[in-house]
């Protein structure tokens, strides 16, 4: 589906008052657990040719455990291999979905809105696709209004910015002219702000 067809289709269908739900990818998530999993399993490689290499069975393994960039090391592939496979199941039991309406967006787990994730189309003042350092994956971010943020209670600058989870079945380059579409149509409708999704 190209950028300008999936606006076209998620707009006709807020128009009807419908809401529009773009859940997690399986399958972004699983290449994610593939990729950690992978980079886990060379590091404990590298590892284990980093000890068994000591030319002095005792003196070597001591100097190797003193030495702080063979811990990075261990700590990483451990990470890895551990904290990846937890986070993706997680996401996958969670079954996050984010839900936008002609109110705004939010993000739902199991079917059910976080009342704390909702915000709508006008406290949002941008929404910008960007990484977050040269070669980095690509994010959709939104930024609320001045006004929205006082209202949630933020007082620094960097709490406006919010980020958009990426493993979405809509891929970031495809949600972002979403999002965008969506926020000039609805976005124009300023009442108090950070009213509830209708039914």
């Amino acid at each position: 589906m190209t950028n300008k067809r999936a606006a076209e289709e998620t707009l006709a269908a807020l128009d009807r008052g419908e809401r529009v739900t773009i859940p997690t990818s399986r399958g972004r998530v699983l290449l994610t657990l593939i990729l950690a999993m992978t980079i886990g399993a060379s590091l404990a490689l590298l590892l284990v040719v980093i000890i068994d290499s000591s030319s002095e069975p005792q003196s070597g393994r001591q100097a190797i455990a003193a030495n702080l960039r063979v811990w990075a090391v261990g700590i990483a592939a451990v990470g890895c291999l551990t904290l990846a496979p937890v986070g993706a199941v997680l996401r996958l039991r969670r079954s996050e979905l984010l839900v936008l309406s002609r109110e705004g967006l939010a993000l739902a787990q199991r079917g059910q809105l976080l009342p704390a994730t909702v915000v709508t189309w006008a406290d949002i003042e941008r929404i910008e696709l960007q990484r977050l350092k040269p070669g980095a994956p690509r994010f959709v971010t939104f930024r609320l209004t001045e006004e929205a943020a006082a209202r949630h209670g933020m007082t620094s600058p960097h709490q406006r910015q919010r980020y958009l989870w990426k493993h979405l079945e809509l891929s970031p380059r495809k949600l972002h002219p979403v999002l965008l579409a969506a926020h000039e149509r609805y976005g124009q409708h300023r009442g108090a702000g950070g009213s509830p999704f209708h039914p």
